[in-house]
């Protein structure tokens, strides 16, 4: 007798489950939507957390940059000069900030960097330059210019540019004849300020978030708009007071230009007055 083959059948379902595996376009397309839309729901939350992470580092910086300014005064019984004068190389050169270095800890160069600025305002320690060790510089490091991109001012003239006396913090670490003649007034008002003469630190400026431009960068003023303190924080900027407080501010509490608001314009100013 011959055997029969029987013929054998596949269960629908085993069918089903040996089906090629993968998503179709629909549920590719569904997935994408969802995850674009937690995108959307959660970006605004990532970018505030970030500013406001900024911020904190901002505010840091200022109150470590506090703490060696009260240390630079105690030692030399000055506030630190914002630059050097001279009718040649090298002109202009950023004082304050390396000052400052001397009395700071930690990150040293880290501290004079906002999160907010740009990469270039960051400062690079270099060597190279040939000149000797001054106004907080190591011997042969590069200097930080007029023109060095930067991400904190200093207050050093206050509301009056070139006024006697001088309002501000103390403009010039260095006196050159042949520019600013020999009047005594200039040798004693514009180079570093005494500090018993900031009749009111906790309510005077003295550092804070710059427009990075390459111009004036390291310095915070009233009269030019573009060193005006910037906005850097959410619509307000970090300030650092005399007293070592920091603070944050909205510009219209510190800039006045219509002769408006009496009490911005004090808070520039060593003598407490709105000049």
């Amino acid at each position: 007798m011959t055997p029969r083959r029987i013929r054998r059948h596949r269960c629908p379902c085993l069918a089903r489950r040996q089906r090629p595996g993968g998503f179709t376009l629909i549920e590719l397309l569904t997935v994408i939507a969802i995850l674009a839309l937690l995108v959307a729901i959660f970006a605004p939350a990532l970018t505030l957390a970030m500013q406001l992470a900024y911020a904190t580092i901002c505010r840091t910086n200022l109150h470590e940059m506090g703490t060696a300014m009260q240390l630079y005064k105690s030692h030399t019984g000055f506030y630190p000069p914002g630059h050097s004068w001279a009718p040649i190389q090298p002109a202009n050169v950023i004082t304050w900030a390396p000052n400052l270095r001397l009395y700071a800890s930690g990150a040293k160069e880290k501290l004079f960097y906002c999160p907010t600025a740009p990469r270039i305002a960051r400062w690079e320690v270099g060597f190279g330059s040939g000149l000797p060790a001054k106004w907080g510089y190591a011997d042969d490091e590069t200097r930080l210019y007029w023109n060095t991109p930067f991400s904190y001012g200093y207050n050093n003239w206050g509301t009056r540019d070139f006024a006697h006396p001088q309002v501000g913090l103390g403009s010039m670490a260095d006196w050159i004849p042949e520019l600013l003649g020999n009047d005594p007034r200039r040798l004693k008002d514009w180079g570093p300020l005494r500090a018993h003469r900031v009749a009111a630190p906790a309510n005077m400026l003295a550092i804070g978030d710059s427009r990075v431009d390459g111009i004036w960068d390291a310095f915070i003023d009233h009269n030019q708009p573009g060193e005006f303190p910037h906005d850097a924080h959410l619509g307000r900027t970090n300030i650092l007071f005399c007293d070592g407080r920091v603070g944050t501010e909205y510009s219209a509490d510190l800039i006045d230009p219509t002769y408006t608001n009496p009490e911005a314009r004090r808070r520039w100013n060593n003598d407490n007055q709105p000049h």
